[in-house]
């Protein structure tokens, strides 16, 4: 157990590059969450189906949020640490 995790929440091109760079730089693939937040807003930001394709692509877990309400922030940040303590 080594406790590495890596979060993103950002565009989801940026997540992508920097967590291609975090596997390249630690040689294993660390558990990682892409986080699109704003959940509580119609229309967000971001697709959801495009952001969950592309986290199935990488590998990684994919999590709607919203800071406003606090939708799923607890239920994220206890799948990180389940996550981060199985890597």
């Amino acid at each position: 157990m080594n406790g590495v995790g890596f979060l993103a929440k950002t565009l989801i091109t940026f997540a992508e590059e920097q967590y291609r760079k975090a596997v390249e730089t630690l040689g294993y693939r660390p558990a990682a969450w892409l986080v699109g937040n704003k959940r509580d807003q119609k229309g967000g930001k971001v697709d959801a189906s495009k952001a969950e394709e592309r986290a199935k692509l990488l590998g990684v877990n994919y999590f709607e949020t919203s800071a406003r309400t606090g939708e799923n922030v607890n239920e994220l940040f206890k799948a990180v640490f389940e996550g981060s303590c199985q890597s």
